[in-house]
């Protein structure tokens, strides 16, 4: 029985290496995030470090993430709304309706790959 048990965490292991997902972040929203223009945004729990380098808090949960934009950037005062659609995949939205009613996102943003120096 133990024997199947290491074989079984070795083979999901070996999976998830395969498939390129970090097993301590595979479902949840923490992490660098690029867009298709070249911006990188990175979350860790209630902090967010913009595509500007500027460190804000905002609300964490496991799945999704909300910050107010700061009052020297355009929208200032408006909610953002992220939500993780996937391990490697978050929605992003610039109100509050739009991200409840799951409607198109403003924005699709993905997990940035791992560079190897």
């Amino acid at each position: 029985m133990r024997l199947t048990s290491l074989i079984l965490a070795f083979t999901a292991g070996a999976i998830l290496n395969l498939a390129d997902i970090d097993p301590a972040r595979a479902d949840a929203i923490d992490g660098d995030w690029c867009s298709k223009d070249g911006r990188l945004m990175s979350i860790t729990h209630t902090h967010i470090v913009m595509p500007d380098e500027k460190q804000i808090r905002g609300l964490y949960d496991r799945h999704a993430y909300t910050y107010r934009v700061p009052d020297e950037e355009e929208g200032a005062g408006s909610k953002v709304f992220m939500i993780l659609a996937n391990p490697k995949t978050i929605h992003l939205w610039r109100d509050e309706a739009s991200a409840k009613a799951q409607k198109p996102p403003a924005e699709v943003w993905h997990r940035c790959s791992a560079h190897v120096s």
